[in-house]
Formats: structure tokens, C-alpha cells, sequence
């Protein structure tokens, strides 16, 4: 998969592999990254790259493309449950718009559709707190309410999907198809 870098017009996703786990863990934790990707009954670095070196767990830092300033972390969690992207920028993120997190998930996104042929769906959980800021920029992105799923674990928060077939009508034809995504490096 070559995604180590991707370059955005508001972010810089570099990737984590497994072997530069330890050097990142004490800022994923302190982020509250770990407990919301579901390793906050075993969050070691062991486990961390585990998940990473199986492709179970993909992991970018977020920087600012004009100084480099790191703002978050973002990826895709494979391991429990139906496959989900998220983006996590700390409890002392604030952002004027969604901008930023708008363009880590639909990077995240069309990497996974373009690397995982055989999955058919995306989901995306949206804390309740934030729902109405951001819904409308979500569903823009392709991702569609799905207020009929409904979980234990997540009680605040809010259920969106992109189906393959959604994926394919927003991103098939001109920027952001598939085919260009199989060279991320470009993006």
C-alpha cells in the first residue's frame, strides 16, 4: 500500500508504521487516541504494532503542510468491528472550520476503498456534541446517517456509512478515483 505520505490542501498525513510505534506512544496517548480506537483494555506498544504490522490498524499523523506543526492523528481501525476511519485531534483541538478533519477523512477513506477491493462499506462514528456542526460536511463527503445501527459501546454517538457503491458515484469519474489512489503518493 503506498500510502506514507499524503499530501493534502490543509493536511499532511504521514504514516506510522509498527516500528515507529514506541516513538509516537506517549502522544497517542496523551491525545485520547487510544481509548477511542478500542485499545484501552490492552494499550501497550506490543499491541500497537501488532496491529499495524497486520494492517489492522492504519495510522497517520496529521501536520500542517506549511510548517510541519503536528495537529492530530487520523486512519482506519479494522480490528473491531466493522471497519471505521477516524480522526482525532486532542481534547485541546479547535478548529474554525472542518476543514481539517474533512480532508484526513476522505484521504483516509479513498485509501481504503482503493486498498481493500473486497469491502463493500465504511463507517464513520460521530460524537453527539458534533453532530450538527459537521453532519452536512460528512454526507458530503459520501457518507450516509445511519440512525437504524445502533451499538452498546457507542450510545453518544452518531452512525454514518459509505457503501462501495456511494464511494464509486462520488469518486469514480475525474479527481479521487480509485486508479489514482493505487498511486497515493501522488495525491
Amino acid at each position: 500500500m503506498e500510502t506514507d505520505r499524503i499530501e493534502g490542501m490543509v493536511t499532511l498525513l504521514c504514516r506510522i508504521e509498527h516500528g515507529d510505534v514506541a516513538k509516537h506512544f506517549d502522544a497517542l496517548k496523551q491525545s485520547g487516541l487510544l481509548d477511542s480506537i478500542d485499545v484501552k483494555k490492552d494499550p501497550s506498544v506490543d499491541k500497537l504494532k501488532d496491529l499495524l504490522k497486520r494492517n489492522r490498524l492504519w495510522l497517520w499523523q496529521v501536520r500542517s503542510p506549511f510548517d510541519a506543526t503536528h495537529l492530530g492523528w487520523t486512519g482506519l481501525v479494522r480490528y473491531a468491528g466493522p471497519a471505521y476511519v477516524f480522526a482525532n485531534f486532542g481534547p485541546q483541538a479547535h478548529f474554525d472550520t472542518f476543514d481539517i478533519p474533512r480532508e484526513c477523512i476522505e484521504a483516509v477513506s479513498k485509501a481504503y476503498f482503493a486498498n481493500c477491493p473486497e469491502e463493500d462499506r465504511l463507517f464513520l462514528y460521530v460524537a453527539s456534541d458534533l453532530l450538527d456542526k459537521i453532519s452536512a460536511s460528512v454526507m458530503e463527503l459520501g457518507f450516509d446517517p445511519a440512525p437504524d445501527i445502533k451499538y452498546d459501546d457507542t450510545p453518544n454517538e452518531s452512525i454514518f456509512i459509505m457503501e462501495r457503491h456511494t464511494f464509486d458515484a462520488y469518486y469514480a469519474e475525474g479527481e479521487g478515483t480509485a486508479e489514482e489512489f493505487e498511486e497515493i503518493d501522488d495525491y
